[in-house]
């Protein structure tokens, strides 16, 4: 039954282009949406007969929403982008992977460098890729070094060349022409570089008639030792670039072909990176679905995808028509300040690379489903070892608990919850503590956590403590006070520090160190100390800084608040500036002032 006040907000929805954002109970944003009419778009979402049960389950939480009228729906596309990136909403699609591939650096200076780079900035370099695999990359830049003897130093050229200095090793084993001490001129290294620009934009048959015509040269004017260095920068040429098939006649331009492919419950996006006609390879990201919604999801994937790509390419080639594919078009065009074309392909040589993109597609998820099929096997292996060995019934969730502090200070306590033997973050908890004298007390600490969360009678199937005997006994202690049966262990370590096995008060269990079980302990063991470490550290810091901040006038706890949620550390701090801290909200320029003098006095 939907509550009044939707009904009212439903009545009163304008019927213009914007962003609709839902809420749960909490204020918690879940979902944002663009809509051509928000009239419509926002009212279908309270019909009763989805299909979908992800939806059915979204609405049902909806207690609110809100939406921002804008001009066109390309707007509406901008702000719906910057929203989800903002808030992650749990019902949006969220691309989680987010490594950056590397790309082929080419520095604007008056000796270029070829390096390797994973941010690309609007610097006048040349940048080519993205490159998948890092360690082939690595051998590609060091085979065109050494083919064209590059320099890879950051020396200021001019002023070794003004300072005599001597050129460094890599000149004496032949794998640099050293501009630092004038062995080459400038024009000479300069078109050796381009003889580089030319190989990576696919060029590389140029290049081999170049090398070939000076070493033919060398040869008929008799100087054969230069004519063998051209002949092995052929050889060396040959060999670098039949590792790179030419699989597109469309030489001069960077494609991306986006494809997927699905089961019951999961899909898998895909990328193919084809650049200046050569396979450099694909990025794959993996989301659990229903098939009632592949094509929102598809649509959805490739706006998140390239809304704030550092690099596109000139075609973006995809299987299916998207609703969105005219926007995210106009909006790509004007990023790249040319024409940006989204292609369907009905045959020809695209289609035949949308089937080559698909085909690895279908592989990617027949790998992934075999990873996902395994990691099951090891987790139910691994509970039914430890409930055999603890004597347990069926094992479904269970809590792990750790304290972290330095002598007492900054004492935390934490739960990390396992549900079916996986990792289930949003059900960990973190708690200070709060009521002892002695917080270096370690079995007190664990008994004031203990207390607290047993508040809660949803109770877990097994308690794991990050601690021996005495730990174990503590608890047991307490539950029987509180009449709560749920047994209790403790993962204790050897006098290495490392994971050893389980105990109970009154004896030890070694587990052996080849089995599932103990591969599954030591990751409890190591998720829970790492959460404890990490809330400690927080704390730490954060009275640190609000320790320091105590001493300046005007920095009251709102604003103490507002500068470590910002910087995190003293050192963050003291390396901003004027008008960066000026620029928070409740400060003003002669505040900021007074924090970095009172640092720059202080250091």
């Amino acid at each position: 039954m939907r509550s009044a006040y939707i009904e009212e907000q439903i009545q009163n929805l304008p019927d213009k282009p914007g962003v609709y954002i839902m809420k749960d109970e909490n204020e918690k944003i879940i979902y944002v949406g663009k809509a051509i009419s928000l009239k419509k778009r926002v009212r279908q979402y309270f019909r009763d007969n989805h299909s979908d049960p992800k939806v059915k389950a979204m609405v049902i939480k909806i207690a609110e929403f809100e939406y921002i009228i804008t001009d066109n729906e390309l707007e509406a596309l901008i702000l719906e982008n910057n929203l989800i990136k903002k808030h992650k909403p749990y019902y949006n699609i969220l691309l989680k992977d987010d490594k950056t591939y590397p790309y082929i650096k080419i520095t604007q200076e008056d000796y270029p460098r070829i390096l390797k780079t994973r941010k690309i900035i609007k610097d006048g370099a040349l940048y080519f890729g993205p490159y998948t695999n890092v360690f082939a990359l690595n051998d590609y830049i060091d085979a065109i070094n050494e083919i064209f003897m590059l320099r890879d130093c950051n020396r200021n050229i001019e002023k070794s060349i003004a300072n005599r200095e001597r050129p460094c090793l890599n000149y004496y084993i032949k794998k640099c022409s050293a501009p630092c001490n004038a062995k080459i001129s400038k024009e000479d290294y300069r078109e050796e570089v381009e003889n580089v620009t030319q190989i990576l934009k696919g060029n590389a048959g140029i290049i081999k008639d170049y090398l070939k015509d000076k070493m033919y040269k060398c040869s008929r004017d008799l100087n054969f030792e230069e004519a063998a260095r051209y002949r092995d920068k052929i050889n060396n040429l040959e060999k670098l670039y039949e590792k790179q098939k030419i699989v597109s006649n469309d030489i001069d331009k960077n494609q991306d072909y986006v494809v997927y492919s699905y089961d019951d419950a999961n899909v898998v996006f895909s990328i193919l990176f084809v650049r200046n006609g050569k396979v450099m390879g694909q990025e794959s990201f993996y989301f659990d679905i229903t098939l009632d919604v592949i094509e929102d999801m598809y649509n959805s994937f490739l706006m998140q995808y390239y809304f704030d790509k550092d690099s596109l390419p000139d075609e973006i080639i995809i299987e299916k028509e998207i609703s969105d594919r005219p926007l995210l078009e106009e909006y790509l065009s004007n990023r790249k300040s040319r024409k940006m074309a989204i292609l369907v392909p009905q045959k020809g040589k695209k289609k035949d690379m949308l089937e080559f993109a698909k085909k690895n597609a279908h592989e990617q998820f027949k790998i992934k489903r075999i990873k996902e099929l395994n990691k099951r096997s090891h987790y139910d292996v691994s509970l039914k070892e430890l409930s055999s060995i603890l004597n347990l019934g069926k094992i479904s969730i269970i809590e792990s608990y750790d304290i972290s502090n330095i002598q007492g200070t900054s004492s935390v306590g934490v739960k990390v919850v396992y549900k079916n033997g996986r990792k289930s973050p949003k059900d960990y908890r973190r708690y200070r503590i709060k009521t002892l004298t002695d917080k270096s007390d370690d079995y007190a600490s664990m008994r004031e956590v203990l207390e607290r969360r047993m508040k809660d009678l949803q109770l877990p199937d097994l308690i794991l403590l990050d601690g021996g005997k005495g730990h174990v006994s503590t608890i047991k202690g307490l539950l029987e006070e509180l009449k709560i049966k749920v047994p209790v262990f403790g993962i204790y370590k050897d006098t290495n520090h490392r994971t050893q096995g389980l105990c109970s008060d009154t004896e030890t269990i070694d587990i052996d160190r080849k089995s599932h079980l103990f591969k599954f302990l030591t990751e409890i063991q190591d998720e829970t100390h790492r959460f404890a470490i990490d809330y400690h550290r927080n704390i730490r810091n954060r009275n640190m800084i609000k320790s320091e901040l105590d001493e300046i006038k005007g920095i009251g706890e709102k604003r103490k608040t507002a500068l470590f949620n910002k910087y995190g550390s003293i050192e963050n701090l003291r390396k901003s500036s004027i008008d960066e801290i000026s620029s928070i909200p409740g400060f003003n320029r002669k505040i900021a002032e007074d924090i970095l003098n009172y640092f720059k006095e202080l250091f």
